[in-house]
């Protein structure tokens, strides 16, 4: 990649993080690492063309109307959220719980839709979020269901996961023997501790027939470690899992019906 067009993106994705607010020059600069020569005479190109504004000194910087000029077509795969939405809402309802859909694009994975539940999942007003592939249950699942050359390419590029990001993946070799497990299982899980609270995240891959393209995810709390046999994790999962077997009959039928 040119050097100077991801210096731009770096600075474009660095205002867009704080959505509703504005940015100023010295947060710019600690926040990208990029020198402040550099961030002035980006900006200023950003501000001719209208993708970037600037408030005033103090205040800084903010996202420009051409910006959201570039987004006039709707949602990022449309068709796709349109297809899984009435399934993220029936998860919703049964679980209780935020559902989401996620996918991965040119090795980063987006929070692409959701249905909100009693836990937010975001205070921005966009259901279009950047997470981390390694760390997050729906990552995980969906590089599980890539092909061989896929999950090579990505490891490739990305090296091995960090001890924060997955714990005891500290090799190649567990790294794809769990991979395996994950996809033979149909599912991922990953439990955190949040203060007393155990979060445990769930995802379910969804495909066409042909291919994975994406994954369904939820995350629930509970008060102690859980145990396999739990009836309240067990439900959890055969829900996630109708949720995604129904996605994947839909996705199915729409590609039949368009051949």
């Amino acid at each position: 990649m040119l050097n100077s067009v991801e210096k731009t993106m770096t600075i474009l994705t660095a205002i867009s993080d704080v959505y509703g607010d504005s940015i100023t020059l010295d947060e710019l600069y600690r926040k990208t690492n990029i020198n402040k020569s550099t961030c002035v005479h980006v900006l200023n190109t950003l501000r001719e063309s209208g993708f970037v504004e600037r408030i005033s000194r103090m205040k800084g910087y903010r996202l420009g109307p051409a910006t959201f000029y570039l987004t006039r077509y709707g949602r990022f795969q449309e068709d796709l959220i349109q297809i899984c939405h009435p399934m993220l809402k029936w998860l919703n309802l049964k679980v209780g719980q935020t559902s989401l859909l996620a996918v991965i694009h040119e090795n980063k994975k987006f929070i692409i839709h959701f249905v909100e539940g009693s836990r937010k999942l975001s205070e921005r007003k966009t259901n279009l979020i950047l997470g981390n592939i390694y760390s997050t249950a729906t990552g995980r699942v969906m590089l599980a269901n890539m092909d061989k050359r896929g999950i090579l390419d990505f490891y490739k590029t990305n090296g091995l996961p960090t001890q924060e990001q997955w714990p005891n993946i500290d090799s190649s070799k567990k790294l794809f023997k769990e991979l395996d497990i994950i996809k033979n299982q149909g599912i991922a899980i990953v439990t955190k501790e949040v203060g007393n609270l155990f979060d445990i995240s769930y995802a379910s891959d969804i495909n066409n027939g042909h291919k994975s393209i994406g994954a369904v995810g939820l995350s629930k709390f509970y008060n102690t470690v859980v145990d396999p046999d739990d009836k309240e994790h067990k439900l959890v999962i055969n829900h996630l899992k109708a949720c995604t077997k129904e996605i994947n009959r839909r996705l199915t039928y729409a590609i039949e019906k368009n051949d």
